[in-house]
């Protein structure tokens, strides 16, 4: 009886215990946010907001690491669930704070560690790049030309003659400099009348990164097309599904800016901590003194670019032609092919793009030496990311010459 009680009691202890998978005990908390940012210079606004998704969501304790983490600070919302990043001081582009080499490029991992034991802590790398903007000079105080009349005339109309000059001078440029005044006046009010309206809204494209053995999380690269009409930023938002998981975020500055206006667009920006399979909706909307824009949408699903299928290689005399069939996707959008190559005891080139976008199915790469083996890759990618790798190894060799 008393073994009977004892193996009992074993069990309610073990089911009391939590179960090996529990996403509250093995999980480590997944922070979605962006991974690069822009920032103006001498902007004191909010740098990026990240949210934190865990079970256990209002015990997760933010804090900053990395290489540049003394020049920021930040703030949570009361549910600790959310966490928004400042600067320390506001960043000034000719006398950047970061680590040498002092190139306006900080890095900073935003963590977020949910309660142990063991205490589970994610690091997430962020890239912010302070840009500089022509700042406007004050207008210069306006001061007499250094013009006398002159104090050696040698009779009375001399001197009466440089005093009229002088006056006439003074005038001249007085009534000039009013008119530059206005000038700049009624240019400022015009500047700042098209401020006042809100932009356009900007052409938006979103691709999936492709799955790889060193990305556990999914991510999207969007890239956004600057609108005609003036953009100072642009703001998102992210779902899942129909579940809102970032309300309107800051992406970044539209640069460069003059005179406050933005004369450039913002190429792209990258959102991670993503699950694979999942499709996402990404609205973008650009901002501006006048407000915001309406949002425009692109949808993609992280997951994964397979390697091309049937790669294979005919050789000739210093070339090789590589072919392939078309590589398959599990959510990611295929927009091109890469390649690469090497002796096989030597050093891979850099991955080059293909020519033909999406339905490239082969490429020759010349300048090859003959009798030399080498070994080639071909991957499907796309703006955010690239696939699985096929590969192939090819000689060249020289064409036999025909008999006499």
């Amino acid at each position: 009886m008393r073994l009977l009680l004892t193996a009992l009691s074993s069990l309610l202890a073990a089911g009391a215990a939590p179960a090996p998978d529990d996403p509250t005990t093995t999980n480590p908390p997944n922070i979605i946010g962006l991974e690069r940012v822009s920032v103006a210079e001498n902007s004191s606004a909010p740098i990026a907001t990240y949210t934190a998704g865990h079970a256990l969501g209002d015990s997760i304790a933010w804090s900053l690491a990395g290489r540049d983490a003394a020049a920021f600070t930040f703030t949570t919302d009361k549910e600790h669930q959310t966490m928004t990043l400042f600067f320390r001081a506001i960043p000034d582009y000719e006398q950047p704070a970061d680590i040498p080499p002092t190139d306006n490029d900080y890095q900073v991992s935003v963590v977020a560690t949910a309660p142990g034991p063991p205490a589970l802590a994610t690091p997430y790398p962020v890239r912010v790049q302070v840009v500089d903007v022509e700042e406007s000079s004050s207008m210069p105080v306006l001061t007499a030309p250094e013009q006398t009349p002159s104090t050696q005339a040698e009779s009375v109309g001399g001197m009466v003659r440089a005093v009229v000059h002088f006056y006439k001078d003074v005038v001249g440029w007085a009534v000039r400099g009013v008119l530059h005044h206005l000038r700049d006046v009624f240019n400022a009010s015009k500047r700042d009348a098209k401020a006042s309206e809100s932009p356009d809204a900007p052409t938006v494209a979103v691709y999936a990164g492709a799955w790889s053995a060193l990305e556990t999380s999914g991510r999207l690269h969007v890239s956004v097309g600057k609108p005609a009409s003036a953009v100072t930023g642009y703001e998102y938002q992210l779902y899942a599904g129909a579940e809102r998981l970032l309300d309107w975020t800051t992406a970044g500055v539209a640069v460069p800016m003059v005179l406050g206006q933005a004369v450039g667009a913002m190429a792209s920006f990258a959102v991670g901590g993503l699950q694979h399979g999942q499709p996402y909706a990404v609205a973008v909307r650009a901002v501006n003194e006048g407000g915001a824009s309406d949002a425009a949408w692109g949808l993609a699903t992280p997951g994964r670019l397979f390697a091309p299928d049937g790669l294979q290689a005919v050789a000739g005399d210093g070339w090789v032609v590589l072919t392939w069939s078309a590589a398959a996707s599990a959510g990611p959008v295929l927009t091109g092919y890469e390649w690469r190559g090497r002796p096989v005891w030597g050093a891979w080139s850099a991955w080059e793009p293909v020519a033909g976008g999406a339905a490239a199915r082969e490429h020759t790469v010349e300048g090859l030496t003959n009798g030399v083996e080498c070994v080639f890759e071909v991957r499907a990618a796309n703006p955010a990311g690239a696939g699985t790798v096929a590969q192939v190894v090819a000689e060249p060799t020289p064409e036999e010459s025909s008999p006499l």
